[in-house]
């Protein structure tokens, strides 16, 4: 019995495409609490230097977390709000930059803060081994 082409796309769970993300190193970190209620996979992340914590980029801070220096992956980190929680942090490897996530901008609308982070992707990630693909203007 053949399905009909309605039934195909109605019926049954979706599945989202796979994100582009390729490990070649990443550690165990402890993210700050202060941040989100839940941080999601993929999410474009800085290093405060000053307590020895993660947090997802800031553009202008100056703790340290206007500077990516990871990725979160593989999984969310789901916070209390009360206690740091440890994250896996892809440190090494290779992204495309539409699956990267950061909750300060709207992804596609060049904005200042867009900007910024495909600069910082660039100067900073790039260096440390986090390669970025994807973006526009950089090739």
């Amino acid at each position: 019995m053949a399905i009909e082409h309605e039934q195909l796309y109605k019926s049954g769970p979706t599945l989202e495409p796979m994100k582009r993300v390729y490990v070649e190193g990443s550690h165990p970190a402890v993210v700050e609490f202060g941040s989100a209620a839940t941080i999601l996979a993929g999410t474009v992340m800085g290093y405060i230097t000053a307590n020895d914590t993660w947090t997802p980029w800031t553009d202008g801070a100056v703790d340290g977390s206007q500077v990516v220096k990871g990725i979160l992956w593989p999984e969310d980190a789901v916070m209390n709000g009360t206690d740091d929680k440890v994250a896996n942090i892809l440190v090494k490897g290779r992204v495309h930059f539409n699956d990267l996530v950061a909750h300060t901008f709207v992804q596609g609308v060049d904005t200042a803060e867009y900007a910024a982070l495909k600069v910082n992707l660039e100067t900073e990630s790039r260096p440390a081994g986090i390669y970025v693909e994807g973006a526009e203007n950089w090739r």
